[in-house]
């Protein structure tokens, strides 16, 4: 006869709870045992044969009077059928009573990119995010013996909220730029709420922005009222240039009239030379005059070309000037970007920042006789005996994708809107 005991008196029990967080009972019974773990055998009322020994790293463990027994790969209740049965065939006991119970787990283990490498003791339901933190986390200074001074993160880090405050500049300043030139209102940016800047500097920038905006839009707006003003005096002015000259005509054929009478009563000695004389000089002061208002007419046609073109050249400079600018301040955000993906990648490799990027999680663990590789990720569950290894590939190549990463990151790209443009 056999017995499994897994809490046997309140020392075991307090021992076990320290030393392997609580297994339940019906897990207990299903625990496969392995090199590292402490177990105790008892046999009821025969002392001598009591022992507490370690699974061997064979996966065997030493009983009295029985010597090395397999135990690797076995529940407790298969240990205890075959020391049973060992004792019977050997005539050590009739009909043993036989207690096993799990004093200590083996641990697992844990390696790479974490602070504290090393053996834990294993807790039920540990998953491979739970043994990291254990470890003290990520950390690739510590792993790969990349360690920066503190002045020298400090100095790195005011340097990265230096080029982020640049780049957030740069990014409403297209942003502006771009709703300059769509006749929008707004600025499309990210929230840039990773960004290591106080919101206040990211509120004050944009506000600078959207006033900015503003002030170019009024600025165009009332040179575009200026010229149609321009142009609609002018067209008053032919209007009335030609309603003058339509008088001036009809004045004139009148006088072309009197001209013709006078001179036929000249020729008829009915009408002095003077007075022909006088209506000759009436008739060509009134053609000088229809003349001067014709070119005046002409001169204002040829101004409203020219306030028309003007109209047109304003709004094409305007186009060519908000192009150039924006070429511009992408090539500064390229070079700015540049800029923070060098002093990114000091960081990381000085362990003063995170990657980005997912580790790669590998679980080394034993199957039987065999042992097996398994990805993994952080939430997935560890077993006793497992070998994790946690590493960042960080290189020159993707940690220079960072400052990109983070802005790609950023989900929800919402409309800052300047405040005459938000719903009442």
């Amino acid at each position: 006869m056999f017995q499994v005991i897994q809490f046997r008196g309140k020392s075991h029990l307090l021992c076990l709870l320290a030393l392997i967080g609580g297994f339940a009972p019906a897990a207990h019974a299903e625990y496969k045992l392995g090199s590292g773990d402490v177990i105790e055998v008892s046999v009821f009322k025969v002392p001598e044969l009591t022992k507490r020994a370690t699974v061997d790293i064979d996966g065997r463990v030493a009983v009295p009077s029985l010597g090395s027994v397999d135990a690797s790969g076995s529940t407790l209740q298969e240990l205890g059928e075959r020391i049973h049965a060992f004792l019977v065939s050997r005539g050590v006991a009739i009909d043993p009573q036989v207690s096993i119970a799990l004093v200590e787990a083996r641990p697992f283990f844990i390696s790479g990119d974490v602070g504290k490498p090393g053996s834990y003791p294993y807790q039920l339901g540990l998953t491979v995010r739970h043994a990291i933190a254990l470890a003290g986390g990520f950390s690739l200074s510590r792993s790969r013996g990349e360690t920066g001074s503190p002045s020298q993160a400090v100095d790195l880090r005011s340097q990265e909220a230096i080029i982020w405050t640049e780049l957030i500049r740069q990014r409403a300043r297209v942003a502006r730029l771009k709703a300059d030139l769509e006749g929008r209102n707004n600025l499309d940016l990210p929230s840039f709420e990773d960004a290591p800047i106080p919101p206040q500097t990211v509120a004050e920038i944009v506000r600078l922005e959207l006033e900015q905006l503003k002030a170019q839009k009024e600025e165009l707006s009332n040179e575009h009222l200026h010229l149609k003003r321009v142009l609609d005096q002018l067209q008053e002015r032919i209007a009335a240039l030609s309603q003058q000259k339509a008088f001036e005509e009809e004045g004139l054929r009148q006088q072309l009239k009197e001209v013709q009478t006078v001179s036929g009563l000249k020729d008829q000695g009915l009408v002095a030379n003077p007075r022909a004389a006088q209506e000759q000089r009436t008739l060509l002061f009134m053609r000088t005059g229809v003349a001067e208002t014709t070119a005046h007419i002409a001169l204002a046609q040829r101004e409203i070309e020219i306030m028309k073109r003007r109209l047109q050249n304003l709004e094409e400079k305007r186009q060519i000037t908000l192009n150039s600018s924006l070429q511009d301040a992408i090539v500064g955000i390229d070079k700015t970007q540049s800029q923070l993906k060098a002093v990114v990648e000091k960081m990381l490799h000085i362990g003063v920042a995170r990657p980005v990027e997912e580790p790669q999680i590998i679980i080394f663990r034993r199957e039987g006789k065999k042992r097996v590789q398994l990805i993994a990720g952080q939430d997935d569950d560890i077993l006793p005996g497992d070998v994790i290894e946690a590493n960042y590939a960080v290189t020159a190549g993707n940690a220079s994708g960072l400052a990109d990463r983070s802005f790609a990151n950023v989900q929800g790209v919402r409309p800052i809107v300047a405040e005459s443009q938000r719903p009442k």
